[in-house]
């Protein structure tokens, strides 16, 4: 699960019996005991009428069912997301492992209500089709990625929650610019910035040297000529 296993609660904390919730959904559900000994939600949700050119049709959410436990106190879980199509051709590694759009994950951190999850179908409609957006989770994602945003909130890859909206009465997508600051700030997210920049520093650097060796041959080329 990526960084799941680094930072683990500092207080026993319950997970959610996802094993004993009724489900009345649009998703399908497979909950598992992880190698780590922690307790895991697959939830698969496809979309029939999903835009093609979104280039998906399906969203996959693995969610560790113990929250995790901020400084702060307040709770959020540690998941991670795949976007893909069903009729996605299957590759696999040189080690025969499954490689296609439904193995590429990205670790996300949000705020969930798991028995809204198993038996409300619109708020898995919003959940699914709306905050776990392909094009929105990375927009997050790029800002985590920002030691200091210059557009959005702070938020590490932490990317909200879904709630009744006060003002509509409906659900929507809901971000907490207090947990974004603080996710933001956790010594995980911090060295994950730092190892951004220094593979972005790499490639600047490495980019560099090609732009030279080529300003090189050509220099020579030029002085070749003029010496015919």
């Amino acid at each position: 699960m990526g960084f799941f296993d680094r930072f683990k609660k500092k207080e026993e904390v319950p997970a959610y019996d996802v094993q004993n919730a009724k489900q009345e959904s649009l998703i399908t559900t497979h909950s598992y005991r992880g190698k780590d000994g922690l307790d895991y939600l697959e939830c698969e949700y496809y979309d029939s009428q999903a835009d093609f050119k979104k280039f998906y049709d399906t969203t996959k959410l693995v969610i560790c069912t113990i929250p995790e436990i901020l400084p702060s106190r307040k709770r959020v879980y540690q998941a991670k997301v795949a976007h893909y199509s069903q009729n996605d051709a299957v590759y696999f590694g040189k080690d025969g492992e499954d490689i296609s759009r439904r193995n590429q994950y990205t670790d996300i951190r949000l705020e969930m209500n798991f028995e809204k999850l198993l038996t409300d179908p619109e708020y898995q409609k919003i959940l699914m089709n709306g905050l776990l957006d392909k094009k929105r989770v990375e927009r997050y994602i790029g800002t985590g990625l920002q030691d200091y945003p210059t557009e959005g909130h702070p938020c590490g890859n932490y990317i909200g929650f879904v709630d009744i909206n006060q003002r509509t009465g409906k659900y929507g997508k809901i971000f907490d610019p207090k947990i974004g600051e603080e996710v933001h700030n956790l010594p995980e997210m911090v060295q994950i910035r730092e190892k951004y920049k220094q593979i972005k520093e790499q490639a600047k650097q490495s980019k560099i040297a090609n732009l030279e060796a080529e300003r090189d041959r050509l220099n020579k080329l030029i002085a070749e000529e003029k010496e015919k």
